[in-house]
Formats: C-alpha cells, sequence, structure tokens
C-alpha cells in the first residue's frame, strides 16, 4: 500500500495501519438491491400503468431511470467512496485518520493527547469480529470514531500500549535530574 498521503515526523515511525472491514458495505449493498428491485418494478411496469401512448411510457422510463441515477450517487457510491477512503495509520507519536486521500481530509491526534479508548460492537460486528473504536481527547470536539475496525481488541488494546508507552516517554524526558 502506498504511504503517499502520510507525512511524517523525523525519527516518526508507522505501527499500525487500520482499514475498515467489510462489514461496513452492509448498508451499502442493501441499498443498492432495494434502489435495484424498485426501478426494475417501476421501468418493467411503466407499460401497464400508463397505457398505449409510447411517449409516455418512454418518458416515465427515462425519468425514472434519471431518479435511480441520482439517488445512486447520493446512497451508494458515495457511501462506498467514504468506506474505500477511510485509513488510519497509527505512528509511534500520534494517530492520523484519513476520510479521502484525494483532498486529505481527517484528523492527527496526538497520542499524549488521547484520554480514553474503548471499543464499541454491535450484533452484526460481533458476529464478523469488527467493532469501532472510540478515542476520546480534550483536543476534539466529541469522541472520535474508528468505525468498522478489523480485530477492534487487538487494535485496541496496541493504542493503550502505545498511549502508556508514549506517557512514559514523555515522564522520562520531563523528569529532572537529581541534584548532586
Amino acid at each position: 500500500m502506498s504511504k503517499s498521503w502520510v507525512y511524517l515526523e523525523p525519527g516518526e515511525q508507522i505501527v499500525l495501519e487500520i482499514r475498515a472491514h467489510w462489514v461496513g458495505l452492509t448498508g451499502v449493498a442493501l441499498r443498492l438491491v432495494v434502489l435495484t428491485v424498485v426501478t426494475g418494478y417501476a421501468l418493467g411496469h411503466a407499460a401497464t400503468w400508463f397505457g398505449s401512448p409510447d411517449w409516455v411510457t418512454l418518458g416515465f422510463r427515462i425519468a425514472v431511470f434519471i431518479v435511480f441515477l441520482l439517488l445512486l450517487r447520493a446512497t451508494v457510491i458515495r457511501q462506498f467512496r467514504r468506506w474505500a477512503n477511510f485509513r488510519a495509520t497509527v505512528t509511534d507519536r500520534r494517530l492520523l485518520v484519513r476520510f479521502d486521500r484525494r483532498c486529505r481530509i481527517g484528523w492527527d491526534l496526538p497520542l499524549l493527547g488521547v484520554s480514553e479508548i474503548h471499543a464499541h460492537r454491535g450484533l452484526l460486528q460481533r458476529a464478523v469480529g469488527a467493532g469501532s473504536i472510540v478515542i476520546t481527547s480534550p483536543m476534539t470536539n466529541g469522541p472520535a470514531v474508528l468505525p468498522n475496525v478489523a480485530r477492534v481488541e487487538d487494535h485496541q488494546a496496541a493504542l493503550l500500549q502505545l498511549r502508556a508507552t508514549a506517557w512514559a516517554q514523555y515522564q522520562q524526558a520531563m523528569a529532572y535530574p537529581a541534584a548532586s
């Protein structure tokens, strides 16, 4: 995987990379199926509903197809792009989350600023071994959520360990030498 979207500070190392689990696509797939079925039903029954004028039936079918394309873009394609472009990278100093690689939309959070890390698992997420990691920090407006993460307990434990290591390094750096 290309790391071109991650800008590291000198001496900083990537420890963990997190991608969205496929369970995040279940809602997208369900929307696609429902949208396709409703559109197919409307296109198939257009002649029955409007009777003999072919131009009315053709106009209705074109309108249904245009609405289908607009809803497809608004509900399915947009959500799929959001899922496909989600990246979270944990370094030894900070957590970098990106939601869009082209515009580099996301946030960076220093590990020293993290006050709480916990995992949340819904029923479907439990069944497939995924979950969401919720990170609380005084630096953010509300909790930061990493949705649909595979092996959520392992990633949570790694984040907690990295935070503890960062705090230990900070305290060691701030400790004053004993006077002799």
